[in-house]
């Protein structure tokens, strides 16, 4: 019986055709279009068209029947909608959430994400392997065209690295350093070059300039194994910054902490519990850990130092001539564009600034790093009250002043700098100096400082404005009072600029803002200084006198300068007041060597007054300046401890003297210091006894340096001539170089004054007298260039002197003749010296000669040689002796380059093969040298495209087939002939079989033929046996292969080669061998001595008998289960004649058992 079956039809909503395409042929999930699209823009287009996100059809997700679900993550959506699983992290550290519950929720809402914590590049583990951040950047090579190279992003870093192969690509120009750079456990290496290189991304959108340490190698391949990818699921809508950072790869930079906040964006994505996707600049960087084992650790912590050895070392081997740079840096030019588009100048004529600003600055919480530096302030505070008045005063002066202002509101705030007091009880004039540490970093790891550019140098340095200081005969000297404090700070940018601070170690600290410039910030110097020069453009129609001061005499707030007489003095001191107070300041601090300077300058605002007994001398620039008499002196306390190299060296540093007036005496300190360091004395050590005796007579002779009086002034009345005069001499310890200026009067009145000096020790390395007296030459011409160059005065003449006439012959000679040592020099000095005359001076008459070999205080004040120059100088007429001989030393001959004939011939005989073989004995460099002979031809005849750089392999092998082709045809012509023939051919080669290949080479027939060894192996081109080529082509595989021994070494070389009589040339080559020699010393054996006469006589067996011992051995009687190891022994007995041997044992070691078994031996 057939039963009936009911169905149940209902109509479809499920439509078969595409909503996107419209084309009825296929489904959505099967769209080409709709697949192309990312799981975010897919789940959109599903949601916009009212599908089902689980099956796609036309209903709701609530009334889908699918029994299917997203085979991923098995949640009720399909699989096409499907995203990675992504934790949003938060700054504030919230728990991430899980977002895979639903399609909408998968999607993290980026743009609400806040700044990102820095990626670490240290970490150590070894059950995990650790992804270090990288990234692809661009880099700007000479020619501005754009390089890729990889990088690697490490917070740890204080100092950015650079691979030399990467910056020799880029062709950047490099600068000679010596700095160390230190990693974990102090391990520490010298980076010998730095080079600065400009990086972008992909888009161009981001740029910064950065200094880089030029070093061989940054590290090992990053990764160092490759990592599988199938554990790491990364969104595709996310763009890496490098797609390949799973498979090993070379690191070409290194980028530290200076950049690195700065290229960090607010996306962070978290894949797993281990893996951080970090957006960056670049794109996104992946960080974390993956499982798996990392044998080696990497340690990102590197940091640039400059150790007090390296620093001290400057001190007696360098002593430079700067000059201010007329080109400014990218960072200056920044700079200085920012200040001329943002300061302004408020009613009452005072500046505001704002502060420069770098881009995308990422300053974190400051406020609890100023809570603790006040309170460990406080307690300093607490233990001195002197220091704690007087601290409490600054801060009341300035909040009453207005320069700072108190915040109720800390919305705002940006920065909160700590400060902290630099107290000198001793000091007559500021016994407290408050300092506001802008250097102090944030949670973020970034400080004030470092979002702050620095901005270059705009007044001139220090030796110019003491030089030309000399030259007024009425001189003044200033300071601006509370200078930085007179510019006021953009008010935009003062939350930039906050504070702590309580009158009361109990109080709660209250928060103010500084309203001015702040004295600890990097830019505060150039905005002062900037500010002054601006004030000096400003001014100028109205201020001629005072603004060409403002713009030239100025060292940051202190003014030297003077005029010709006193009336000049007087209106320029008034304009110098005017001035500054058009601009909200004030000079106070007022010196000067006429009296009527004075008198109408408040007496608070005087520096130094005439009728003052106590205060003689006024501290000016450093140096020590007695308004009344016009002189320079010189005031140092030596310590009174026991001498040590930082003592001595804290003594020496107290001879601050910038234009060399104690030269002679710095000099020999300075030798003195460098004997020391050659003895590698530490630091708190005592000196040993010799040094230590030598010291304390020169530390007591300092005292006498009080007495010693400069003029100041160095010109005089009614000048006719104005001559400057170097000098320079060189000794093995030290050279160094002399400048005096020589005024002559209408009445024949001669004036010298010792203008200026500059010393150098001689380098530890060995160096030659000569060679030593050129570079003191060199530094005179730099010394004498600056002096011109400071002093702004209308010299007449210049002269220059040397008691070498071996450097005057090389002044006199063309560099492009001498060596590169002495050529490079000479080139300076032509240029620094080309408006200047050379000439020969008496070494009893050079004045230099006494700075090159140092001086003590005593000799130095009578000496009237330094003081006043020689004696030709105070001659109405100076006359000059020159000595224009060339002279014939060999000093002066082995600096000249050898002048050789070069020509160039084409030679056809048969020699040409011999005279190559003759330039080496190596096989290698002899291909190479023939290579380049080919190249030399290729580019004569096709001097449009001449090949350049290393050697290809297609040269080199077709040098090497003509070296071969040329042995052969020298030594088997006939034999090549005949085989052209089509005949056999005769001698030692004919069993052989050979035959000629595709080139012409002569090759070994043989039998194998059908193997499948490479040709070479099958056909081994043969070589004559007489031929000095066929012994280097064996010496060559001789020492290829660690010096074979002779069958072996014929086996590597019938590999390629078939030399006739190889075994005799491979025996011949391991015998002459040195190495092969020593490495197989011949042994010396021992003669053996005559035999007894029992072992060569006849006699009956065991008639003479040897008997030894040997054992213990351990038995166990028969029978004996569990009884322990007893121990026996092995008689032996040897008879003398036969060598017959019969064994007995014996139970223990003594005379009973042995006679025992000596009668058993004898029945």
């Amino acid at each position: 019986m057939n039963k009936t079956k009911s169905l149940f039809v209902k109509s479809s909503n499920f439509s078969k055709s595409c909503i996107l395409c419209k084309d009825d042929s296929h489904s959505l999930h099967k769209c080409d279009q709709f697949l192309h699209f990312s799981p975010q823009k897919r789940y959109e287009t599903v949601r916009e068209n009212h599908l089902c996100l689980n099956c796609l059809g036309f209903h709701k997700v609530t009334q889908c029947k699918s029994k299917h679900s997203c085979f991923h993550c098995k949640a009720r959506h399909h699989s096409l909608l499907h995203r990675p699983q992504l934790h949003i992290v938060n700054d504030d550290s919230s728990p991430s959430l899980n977002t895979s519950s639903t399609p909408a929720d998968a999607t993290p809402d980026t743009s609400s994400l806040s700044n990102a914590s820095p990626l670490t590049s240290c970490f150590v583990t070894q059950k995990k392997r650790v992804i270090l951040a990288t990234s692809f950047v661009y880099v700007l090579d000479k020619s501005g065209s754009i390089r890729k190279g990889r990088a690697l992003l490490d917070s740890g870093s204080m100092c950015n690295l650079m691979a030399s192969d990467f910056a020799n690509t880029l062709g950047l120009k490099k600068e000679k350093i010596n700095i160390p750079v230190s990693g974990i456990s102090d391990t520490a290496f010298n980076a010998k070059r730095k080079s600065t290189g400009t990086i972008l991304n992909s888009d161009g959108s981001f740029s910064a300039t950065l200094d880089f340490l030029v070093i061989p190698k940054i590290t090992d391949l990053m990764p160092s194994t490759s990592i599988d990818l199938e554990e790491i699921k990364i969104p595709s809508y996310v763009k890496l910054a490098d797609p390949n950072f799973y498979s090993p790869a070379k690191v070409d930079l290194l980028i530290g902490a200076e950049l690195f906040f700065s290229i960090l964006k607010g996306n962070r994505l978290c894949i797993n519990i281990s893996l951080i996707l970090q957006e960056t600049v670049f794109g996104h960087v992946l960080s974390g850990t993956v499982e798996g084992k990392q044998e080696i650790q990497h340690c990102g912590l590197i940091s640039q130092v400059e150790n007090l050895d390296n620093l001290v070392k400057k001190f007696w081997e360098v002593e430079n001539i700067t000059d201010i740079p007329t080109s400014k840096n990218k960072e200056e030019l920044e700079c200085e564009n920012h200040f001329m588009q943002t300061y302004r100048r408020d009613k009452d004529g005072k500046y505001i600034v704002s502060l420069p600003l770098k881009e995308n600055i990422q300053l974190g919480n400051s406020i609890q790093i100023a809570k603790q530096r006040l309170d460990s302030l406080w307690k300093r505070l607490n233990n001195d009250s002197s220091m704690a008045n007087l601290y409490c005063n600054f801060m009341k002066e300035y909040e009453e002043l207005g320069h700072m202002q108190k915040i109720d509101n800390s919305d705002n705030l940006k920065y909160v700098m700590p400060h902290h007091g630099v107290y000198r009880a001793d000091s007559s004039t500021t016994k407290l100096r408050v300092v506001f540490d802008a250097s102090a970093a944030s949670t973020s790891g970034v400080s004030l400082n470092n979002c702050l550019l620095k901005g270059g140098v705009v007044q001139d340095d220090l030796f110019s404005i003491l030089l030309r200081f000399r030259k007024h005969q009425v001189a003044f000297t200033a300071d601006v009072k509370k200078m930085y404090r007179q510019i006021w700070v953009n008010p935009n940018q003062c939350n930039f600029q906050c504070i702590l601070w309580k009158n009361r170690s109990c109080e709660e600290p209250s928060l103010y803002k500084l309203l001015t410039v702040t004295y600890g910030t990097k830019s505060a110097p150039y905005l002062a200084t900037r500010v002054l020069n601006q004030l000096a453009t400003d001014e100028r129609k109205e201020f001629p006198l005072a603004s060409a001061v403002a713009l030239k005499d100025f060292y940051v707030d202190d003014v030297l300068s003077g005029a010709d007489n006193v009336s000049s003095a007087l209106k320029l001191q008034q304009e110098l007041i005017s001035l500054l107070k058009a601009g909200g300041m004030e000079l106070h601090k007022w010196c000067a060597n006429n009296e009527m300077l004075l008198e109408n300058v408040p007496t608070k605002d005087q520096g130094y007054q005439f009728g003052d007994s106590d205060k003689d001398t006024v501290k000016t620039l450093g140096l020590r300046w007695n308004p009344k008499e016009d002189c320079f002196n010189f005031t140092i306390t030596p310590s009174v401890s026991v001498p040590t190299k930082r003592t001595v060296l804290a003594d020496i540093a107290k001879l601050f003297d910038p234009l060399g007036f104690l030269g002679p005496v710095i000099v020999k300190a300075k030798i003195f210091l460098q004997k020391l360091w050659l003895q590698k004395v530490e630091w708190d050590q005592e000196l040993p006894h010799q040094e230590k005796v030598k010291w304390e007579t020169l530390r007591d002779c300092l005292n006498d340096l009080t007495n010693v009086r400069i003029q100041r002034y160095i010109l005089t009345d009614s000048i006719k001539l104005l001559e400057l005069h170097g000098f320079s001499d060189a000794s093995k310890d030290a050279f160094g170089a002399v400048v005096y200026l020589r005024c002559v009067t209408i009445l024949n009145h001669v004036k010298v004054s010792l203008l200026c000096s500059k010393s150098k020790v001689a380098p530890l390395k060995s160096v030659t007298i000569p060679r030593l007296e050129l570079c003191a030459a060199e530094l005179l011409s730099k010394l004498i260039s600056k002096a011109v160059s400071s002093l702004n005065l209308k010299i007449d003449k210049t002269y220059l002197y040397s008691d070498s006439t071996i450097v005057l012959a090389w002044i006199n000679t063309s560099p492009h003749l001498l060596k590169i040592f002495v050529s490079n020099r000479i080139s300076r000095i032509h240029e620094l010296t080309k408006d200047f005359s050379w000439h020969h001076v008496k070494t009893s008459e050079n004045p230099a000669d006494i700075i090159s070999r140092g001086m003590t205080p005593q000799q130095l004040m009578d000496n009237s040689l330094w003081w006043n120059g020689p004696q030709f100088l105070q001659q109405v007429t100076v006359e000059l002796s020159d000595k224009n001989d060339i002279p014939t030393d060999d000093d002066y001959l082995y600096e000249l380059k050898e002048e050789s004939d070069k020509t160039l011939a084409l030679t056809l005989d048969s020699t040409f093969l011999d005279s190559l073989l003759s330039i080496s004995n190596n096989y290698f460099k002899l291909i190479r040298v023939v290579s380049f002979l080919f190249r030399f031809v290729n580019n004569s005849r096709n001097p449009k495209s001449k090949l350049d750089g290393p050697l290809t392999t297609m040269e080199l092998q077709r040098a090497k087939l003509f070296l071969i082709k040329s042995v052969q045809k020298i030594a088997f012509q006939d034999n090549v002939k005949l085989l052209l023939q089509g005949k056999q051919p005769s001698g030692k080669i004919k069993n052989l079989n050979p035959f000629l290949d595709d080139n012409g080479i002569l090759r070994v027939g043989g039998r194998i033929q059908n193997s499948s060894v490479n040709f070479d192996q099958k056909h081994p081109i043969i070589l004559p046996d007489k031929s000095n080529f066929t012994k280097i082509v064996i010496q060559y595989f001789h020492l290829k292969n660690m010096h074979l021994g002779q069958q072996n070494l014929l086996y590597c070389v019938r590999r390629e080669f078939w030399p006739l009589n190889g075994r005799s040339i491979c025996r011949k080559i391991v015998h002459s061998c040195i190495t092969c020699f020593k490495a197989k010393p011949l042994t010396n054996d021992q003669i053996m001595g005559s035999l007894p006469k029992e072992r060569v006589n006849v006699n009956s067996p065991f008639n003479c008998t040897g008997i030894d011992f040997c054992g213990p051995f351990f038995i166990k009687y028969k029978g004996q289960r569990k009884g322990i190891y007893h121990k026996i022994y092995v008689c032996i007995f040897v008879c003398m004649v036969t060598k017959a041997v019969h064994l007995d044992i014996v139970s223990y070691q003594t005379s009973e058992a042995f006679i025992a078994c000596l009668k058993r031996f004898f029945s």
